[in-house]
């Protein structure tokens, strides 16, 4: 069993040059699991920095977006638009 589930794990090649465990997973997994209510067991979860994913990927999707915009032309008024003017 436990060589039908590493196995992919190496082939993939997710021993090496994979990133690490976010270190507020834990917190954040006890969270959803039982509330902001209820305390941490024994402070096991201090307070740490989230691990910030985002990088630059605004720009990505900017770019992505831009890459993807069409502009028609309404020949002969086949596109069901109106032209309203006040």
């Amino acid at each position: 069993m436990a060589e039908r589930v590493m196995r992919p794990y190496f082939l993939l090649g997710q021993d090496s040059d994979f990133p690490s465990v976010d270190p507020s997973a834990g917190a954040v997994f006890w969270t959803y699991q039982y509330g902001h209510q209820i305390p941490t067991p024994g402070g096991l979860y201090p307070a740490v920095e989230a691990r910030d994913v985002r990088r630059d990927h605004a720009a990505l999707i900017r770019t992505l977006g831009a890459a993807g915009t069409v502009l028609l032309k309404n020949t002969n008024g086949t596109l069901p638009l109106k032209n309203e003017t006040n």
